[in-house]
Formats: C-alpha cells, structure tokens, sequence
C-alpha cells in the first residue's frame, strides 16, 4: 500500500512537472497566449474494484462542472474505468457497462495456467 501511494505521488509529480511551460512552447502566430491559455488538467484515479466504479461518479461530476480532463491515469480497475472514458464512452454508458458486466466471468481468482481452455482444472504436473 505504501508503495502504490508513492508511485502515485510519483506520477503525479511527473506529470504537473511535465505540463508545458512558457519557455518550453514555441509562439506560433494565430495560437493563444500562454498565459490566456486554459491550464492542462490531470486526472489521477487510485486502484480497486470498488473504487474504480465510484471513479465513474467522479468523472460525470466533473463532466457537469465543465472541467474538461486532458490527461487520464488509473490503477487496476480504475485503470480500466479511465481507459473507456478515454476512449469516448460517457459517464453514463461507463454505469451501463459497470451495472450489466458479468463480474463473475470477469473477474475470477483461478489462475490461467491451471485451467484448460475448455474451462476444465488441469492436474498439477500435467501440460
């Protein structure tokens, strides 16, 4: 636990860190001053099944307050959640997957490598 909030911290700092700056942009005639520009936002979402879903509520209340993300990043199931998001799905067609996925079928703690793909149990030792 201690590690994945460092690496949070960590990614989060790279990222505000790696935003643009003046010197670093090139003025281009007919592109906007950097400073009348609108700032770069970041969305930084933590790991886990139930709170990548509440992730979902997240977003749609930023998508109401106009906030417009420009980067996204997610750990485990919130990693998931802002890979759709990224991809053009809308908070609400995010719930309908969220509410309608089959998460018995998705989400299993059998290990790949001791189930056929018939889906019967392999006998230890046995290829």
């Amino acid at each position: 636990m201690r590690r994945h909030l460092y690496l949070t911290a960590l990614l989060w700092a790279l990222f505000v860190a790696g935003v643009p700056n003046a010197e670093a942009q090139p003025v281009v005639a007919g592109t906007p001053d950097v400073a009348t520009a609108q700032p770069r936002i970041g969305l930084v979402l933590s790991g886990g099944n139930a709170r990548g879903l509440a992730h979902i509520g997240a977003i749609r209340a930023l998508e109401e307050q106009g906030i417009r993300v420009d980067a996204i990043t997610g750990t485990s199931m919130s990693a998931i959640i802002g890979a759709l998001y990224a991809s053009g799905k809308t908070p609400d067609e995010l719930e309908e997957i969220a509410l309608n996925l089959d998460w018995s079928r998705h989400l299993t703690t059998s290990h790949p490598a001791r189930t056929s793909p018939s889906g019967a149990n392999r006998k230890p030792g046995i290829d």
